[in-house]
């Protein structure tokens, strides 16, 4: 009842009924939707038709391609490299500057993995709103891969506009100041928190010596670590991964977030 209530004071019309009748009921009832899919009866679509489809903006999704800025564009996009990637960086890779100044130092590179900017992208998944600039700014696609078709439509936009709300009322007025910190926090925390990584989650046990020997010999083990007194910790992989978590919220928004910064850029 304490639920229900509240619901009703918040303005809510609220329908109880029995869990046997709600299923009943549910088999007879239809969505509405206001998107139709534009080329869900076609049976096969060609590269060609995909890449016409996202120029025009009917396509909406992800696309895994292979694309590059043609060697007539490299000058104008040689400031800022407009393909945005994830890269294992090696000693080969560095320019002449970084190359002079470990020397001077005597420091040495280690090989590491680095978001950067490039002229060219294989193999990489890109959102169509991003794609469509890329296309439009003479940047070529060379091969399509595959495509995964959304639904366009604002999920979260009551949250966004809340989030965005109370940052301003923190601009105006220093008492919301920490309303407006807040929901900072929590509008970051959400889309980094569904891009999290689960298969980097470790678990990690302290034990002593007889029950760190068996983890030791456990096909999950990664890592021991003594600690004193034959007191140990032992680090290992989860026996099972459960990957439930909205990934395609946070892809979107650093992709959004990327095209953001090309069209203040260049455009």
């Amino acid at each position: 009842m304490e639920i229900t209530e509240g619901f009703q004071k918040l303005g809510y019309k609220v329908i109880e009924m029995w869990e046997c009748h709600w299923r009943k009921q549910r088999k007879e009832i239809t969505l509405p939707t206001k998107y139709l899919y534009p080329l869900e009866k076609c049976y096969r679509l060609t590269e060609k038709t995909i890449i016409d489809a996202i120029k025009k903006g009917i396509l909406f999704g992800a696309a895994e391609v292979d694309i590059e800025v043609p060697e007539a564009l490299k000058e104008r996009f040689e400031e800022m490299t407009p393909i945005f990637k994830n890269a294992k960086i090696t000693a080969n890779d560095i320019g002449p500057y970084m190359a002079e100044f470990l020397k001077q130092t005597g420091e040495s590179f280690k090989e590491r993995r680095n978001l950067i900017g490039s002229m060219f992208g294989k193999k990489i998944l890109l959102i169509t709103p991003l794609l469509k600039w890329y296309l439009a700014n003479g940047i070529v696609v060379t091969k399509v891969y595959q495509f995964i078709q959304f639904n366009p439509v604002a999920a979260f936009k009551s949250f966004a506009d809340r989030v965005s709300d109370d940052r301003r009322a923190g601009d105006k007025c220093p008492s919301m100041a920490i309303i407006a910190e807040t929901s900072k926090l929590i509008g970051n925390s959400v889309y980094g928190h569904s891009i999290m990584r689960k298969d980097k989650h470790r678990s990690v046990k302290l034990c002593g010596l007889d029950k760190a020997s068996k983890l030791v010999n456990d096909p999950h083990f990664i890592d021991l670590t003594e600690l004193e007194d034959e007191t140990f910790e032992v680090s290992s992989t989860k026996k099972s991964i459960r990957f439930d978590l909205p990934v395609q919220l946070g892809f979107f928004v650093y992709q959004y977030a990327k095209l953001s910064m090309l069209r203040f850029y260049y455009d």
